[in-house]
């Protein structure tokens, strides 16, 4: 029935509304509101304790169902490229690295942290509302003729409004996870940090999607078909709250965070893992023909006149390839110009295949 008791807190033309399900907020005039809360927007009628309240456009939602593995598997063919996408004339091939969506990358061992995560992240999310809400109320004011002192008072009503609103997504929405590492791999865990950090201060860092070979003679001379310029960092990965910080390596519409116990894979759904025992990394050298005003000056270059009559005037350079690989769908390929740096980071990341390298501290709902 549309018929409820509410308990409500006038603030201005504010109203928080209150129930088990948890907290509402509507915006109006006496006997007529529009709000939003847990069930979604509604609107609001009523008088004397008794209200009528309908949803609008509200959808129901859908009994969840048992995954089915046959199903899983025509997902990923569907979301997932194979590294070989066409063979060309002339000796040239190309090739596509493309990650399958993150919910489908699931690490057995990380499965209840995961749902746990995705969970929580599929909260409504309370900021963007209640920015909102903040700016119609400033714009009322402003509108309305009200005195510079009432126009100032609103302003910071909405600025807190929206900082409350902001650090309660984050006690509804984030995970925070807690690791806890003795002397060894702490240490161990700052030197791959450190060559992270390195890998920084590279001139041209690229995820790649689609690559063009072609022989010439022995070598193998690839070109970037489809990539992005990427930046690198370190920080807290979406949705999460650590207490260290971990290098996240971006990769199209997806973020690879490289935690102490596994990778995490994260896009706009959902978040997956992978641990690291299931991932092969591949670090090589590689030439790349650039043209030149796109040629990496921090790269090793070939000379000139190489290859010239056949592939134009190119700067050829011997780039780093790091090529994450996994039998659930991770294919991501990275090209560093700097190849010396690469080698150095992958060659510390060694330490995360160890046995037993991190225990990781359950997560506690906040």
């Amino acid at each position: 029935m549309p018929f409820y008791i509410r308990k409500s807190i006038q603030l201005g033309p504010l109203r928080f509304n209150f129930s088990k399900s948890g907290m509402g907020v509507s915006f109006g005039v006496r006997g007529l509101r529009i709000g939003t809360g847990p069930r979604g927007h509604y609107v609001h009628m009523g008088a004397g304790g008794v209200y009528y309240r309908q949803s609008l456009g509200r959808k129901r939602k859908k009994r969840a169902k048992a995954a089915d593995p046959h199903q899983i598997q025509r997902d990923f063919a569907q979301t997932a490229t194979p590294p070989v996408a066409s063979v060309l004339p002339e000796k040239e091939l190309e090739r596509v690295y493309e990650t399958a969506a993150s919910g489908l990358l699931v690490d057995s061992d990380a499965q209840q942290l995961l749902d746990y995560i995705n969970h929580r992240r599929r909260r409504m999310a309370w900021f963007p509302v209640m920015g909102l809400i903040g700016l119609l109320l400033v714009v009322f004011s402003a509108v309305a003729g009200k005195s510079l002192v009432h126009a100032g008072v609103t302003a910071v009503l909405a600025f807190l409004l929206g900082v409350v609103a902001w650090q309660y997504d984050l006690m509804r929405r984030f995970t925070v996870v807690y690791y806890d590492l003795d002397e060894q791999r702490t240490n161990g865990f700052r030197q791959v940090v450190s060559a992270f950090e390195a890998l920084r201060q590279m001139k041209r860092i690229w995820n790649v999607l689609k690559v063009r070979e072609r022989k010439e003679g022995t070598y193998t001379v690839k070109t970037i078909q489809q990539g992005q310029v990427v930046k690198l960092r370190t920080g807290q990965p979406p949705f999460l709250r650590l207490n260290l910080n971990v290098p996240l390596l971006p990769a199209g519409k997806q973020q690879l965070a490289l935690l102490p116990d596994r990778l995490l894979i994260t896009d706009r759904k959902a978040s997956g893992t992978v641990s690291y025992n299931d991932i092969r990394i591949t670090c090589r050298d590689a030439i790349y023909a650039f043209t030149p005003d796109q040629a990496p000056s921090d790269a090793a270059r070939i000379p000139e006149g190489t290859w010239t009559a056949s592939l134009g005037q190119n700067v050829f350079c011997v780039c780093g390839e790091l090529l994450f690989e996994s039998a659930g769908g991770l294919n991501e390929l990275f090209v560093f110009s700097d190849r010396m740096r690469m080698r150095q980071f992958a060659e510390t990341m060694k330490v995360f295949l160890e046995p037993e390298y991190a225990r990781q501290i359950p997560p506690v709902d906040a």
